[in-house]
């Protein structure tokens, strides 16, 4: 990759995703703003959590962000509602979904 491409992404302030899901584990990459690499692998299926793409998302969101996420069973597909409210020293983002 670049330098041009790198200095690009981090006066962005986003981070990129590119997801693997496969029917055992799914692969979470992600690239930073602030240009840390996280890569993370997840079970594809696993109760703990209603999407493996978005729990591995959300994960990578709380360590780099320093956000905390709780995540709320969605119900006969209900529309999302997210909201950030401070919770300690870190703030706290109540949704069915992150997206």
């Amino acid at each position: 990759m670049s330098d041009q491409g790198e200095s690009h992404r981090k006066e962005s302030g986003k981070f990129r995703f590119a997801i693997d899901r496969g029917g055992t584990f799914t692969d979470v990459y992600s690239e930073c703003p602030n240009g840390e690499v996280r890569v993370m692998k997840l079970l594809s299926v696993d109760p703990a959590y209603p999407d493996a793409p978005r729990e591995g998302i959300r994960r990578i969101l709380e360590q780099v962000k320093q956000l905390l996420f709780v995540v709320k069973k969605k119900r006969n597909h209900e529309p999302l509602n997210c909201t950030r409210k401070p919770a300690c020293e870190k703030k706290l983002c109540q949704s069915s979904e992150l997206f």
